[in-house]
């Protein structure tokens, strides 16, 4: 029962996973990973009070059960919580520190609080961890851009296209900052262009941000008008706000 639960919650059939969770319940009411399955898949659905019961119920029988405490956290952040959640996987990671998952999304949560050494800190553990994990080098090179450290933030830009040449977003970013850069070393309007046209193409031209960068880039380089046509074309595309 348990494998079949797991199975058709690997295919995305959630309900019919919980209901297999439910029915294994009944027969072993103190197996706490069964609560654990059970919750995630209420989770997935948005049932959120029965996924938290359900939690709760995994941690009262195991309260050192390291996926269900991020799991929680995990459901904090999406209802705003933020402050609950850093609290979640800080008690994760005091757990388990190699549970990277937590590091990671504790991480994005401490950037948009513009608490941005603790993030880094949070990334320095991922990548330690999971050092491929191309995304963990791209926000932390955000935060190192944010604080003016554009050094860091190149290097990790890199990296992360490194591990993965198909990341647009790292693209942008890089050429973003190579666009805008106070830093003559760092600033490359040139490159900069080649660089946002490539996270242009890797979206399909359906990224107004990617589409404005590259607008930024051909300014820089001094022509004007492909900035005002790639200016255009993003404001096209770009949500009202």
């Amino acid at each position: 029962r348990l494998q079949r639960g797991l199975l058709l919650h690997r295919r995305g059939r959630f309900a019919e996973a919980i209901d297999d969770f439910t029915m294994l319940l009944e027969a072993k009411p103190n197996a706490h990973e069964v609560y654990y399955r059970r919750g995630l898949a209420r989770h997935q659905l948005r049932q959120t009070e029965d996924a938290i019961a359900d939690l709760d119920q995994c941690l009262k029988l195991k309260p050192d059960f390291v996926d269900a405490i991020y799991v929680k956290g995990n459901i904090a952040a999406s209802d705003g919580k933020a402050d609950e959640a850093v609290l979640l996987y800080r008690e994760a990671t005091k757990i388990a520190p190699t549970h990277a998952a937590s590091w990671y999304n504790e991480g994005n949560l401490l950037f948009n609080q513009d608490k941005l050494l603790e993030a880094i800190e949070c990334w320095t553990q991922v990548i330690e961890l999971q050092p491929n994990l191309f995304r963990a080098w791209n926000n932390r090179a955000a935060a190192y851009a944010k604080l003016g450290k554009e050094s860091d933030a190149l290097a990790d830009y890199e990296r992360a296209l490194s591990l993965n040449p198909g990341f647009a977003k790292a693209w942008d970013n890089l050429a973003w900052l190579l666009a805008t850069s106070e830093d003559p070393e760092i600033r490359d309007a040139v490159r900069a262009v080649t660089i946002a046209k490539k996270a242009c193409e890797l979206t399909n031209f359906h990224d107004w941000s990617c589409m404005s960068t590259l607008a930024a880039a051909y300014a820089e380089a001094g022509d004007m008008e492909q900035a005002s046509s790639w200016a255009k074309r993003s404001r096209e595309v770009a949500p009202d706000e």
